[in-house]
């Protein structure tokens, strides 16, 4: 199923950026890493020796730059959830895992945070798992670069992240193309 999940490619024709940066990159995504937000969240993630560190909560994203800002992660042991950059995550083929690539010891001493009390919450930043839904169906993001490569719409259409910009204000804002929030489910 994972490897089904990765071979989905969308082209947009939109230069990637760069995680630390945030500025145009010459590496184009590579298309068969493409992944859709909501079949990410809620993946278990391992580290390098196998073992199970726990799963994904959430992705931030920047639609005006059309970016990853950072997966949200939750370790099993730790009442926090802690940033890693999408760039720090790599698939496990055949299977719905993902292996950090990074110490874990490294992002706990960076310190998390309380969850769903996500940083970096500006204007036009917003959490997948917020915006998803109403008018949006889905968002598809790249693990080469940290690029979110284009936002399905309930209709179908497959259009730039930057598109909704405009609709998400700080905090995560669910409101679709035509301006208007949809209303609760």
């Amino acid at each position: 199923m994972m490897l089904q999940r990765m071979l989905l490619t969308v082209v947009l024709g939109l230069a990637p950026l760069s995680w630390a940066t945030a500025q145009p990159t010459n590496e184009a995504p590579k298309p068969w890493l493409d992944v859709l937000a909501s079949d990410l969240i809620g993946d278990r993630v391992d580290n390098a020796m196998g073992e199970d560190l726990g799963r994904i909560e959430d992705v931030v994203i920047d639609l005006p730059r059309e970016s990853v800002r950072y997966v949200v992660l939750s370790f099993n042991a730790e009442d926090e959830w802690f940033p890693v950059p999408i760039t720090a995550l790599a698939p496990i083929i055949g299977t719905e895992r993902l292996q950090l690539t990074v110490d874990r010891g490294m992002l706990i001493a960076k310190g998390g945070f309380a969850p769903g009390e996500l940083p970096g919450l500006a204007p036009g930043v917003a959490r997948a798992t917020q915006l998803i839904g109403g008018d949006v169906k889905d968002v598809v993001l790249n693990f080469s670069a940290p690029r979110v490569r284009g936002v399905v719409l309930a209709s179908g259409a497959v259009v730039a992240a930057r598109t909704l910009a405009s609709d998400a204000g700080a905090g995560g804002t669910r409101a679709g193309p035509s301006g208007k929030a949809p209303q609760p489910d």
